[in-house]
């Protein structure tokens, strides 16, 4: 394959997202992947941590596989309080129930792929 085109100057400013999202194999990662990674990158990005950010995307991998769901944008800014408690004592799995019992009660179809394929 010609890959000319990766010398055009424009492309080799871009970012490795954006790179990605042209071509997922470049970063090994699917998209989705990626605009979690990112996402919980700017989550909060004053006030978390490198750590606090791990356990966001942790957090939001485990919803993502409970729910039978993709992530979707803005379950990292519904999240980020309940990750906010872990740094004041609370245990991360006592936080991350929270968020689901939060979510299943006020939201309970919020993050559902039905509401996405409409």
């Amino acid at each position: 394959m010609n890959k000319n085109w990766l010398k055009i100057p424009i492309i080799q400013l871009l970012n490795p997202p954006i790179k990605a999202l042209i071509n997922p194999a470049y970063l090994n990662e699917s998209a989705e992947d990626m605009i979690l990674a990112y996402d919980t990158q700017r989550t909060r990005a004053e006030i978390f941590s490198e750590s606090d950010q791990k356990n966001l995307k942790l957090a939001l991998r485990l919803f993502c596989k409970e729910k039978q769901t993709n992530y979707k944008q803005g379950m990292n800014e519904v999240l980020a309080p309940f990750m906010l408690l872990v740094n004041h004592g609370v245990p991360f799995d006592t936080a991350f129930s929270a968020f689901k019992l939060f979510v299943d009660r006020i939201f309970p179809n919020l993050f559902t792929e039905s509401v996405f394929n409409k």
